[in-house]
């Protein structure tokens, strides 16, 4: 029986790619590259980025990232 992949995806992850940082091109291709399904976010990650996100007023990439993790 072949198992599944899944993948945790770091808050630190998710933080460059939001935030438009210095490797979010690499983090774009690798979520381009892996199947959606495979990524998982632990609710401690998806509520640190968000108080992150808040805390630096970055209210349109919290809804980029609620809309991400919806679809």
């Amino acid at each position: 029986m072949a198992q599944e992949t899944r993948l945790l995806i770091d808050s630190s992850v998710l933080l460059e790619f939001l935030l438009n940082q210095e490797r979010a091109d690499e983090v774009a291709r690798f979520f381009a590259e892996t199947q959606r399904a495979a990524l998982h976010v632990t609710d401690f990650a998806f509520h640190s980025v968000a108080l992150i996100l808040v805390s630096r007023n970055k209210k349109d990439a919290l809804a980029r990232f609620v809309s991400i993790l919806k679809s």
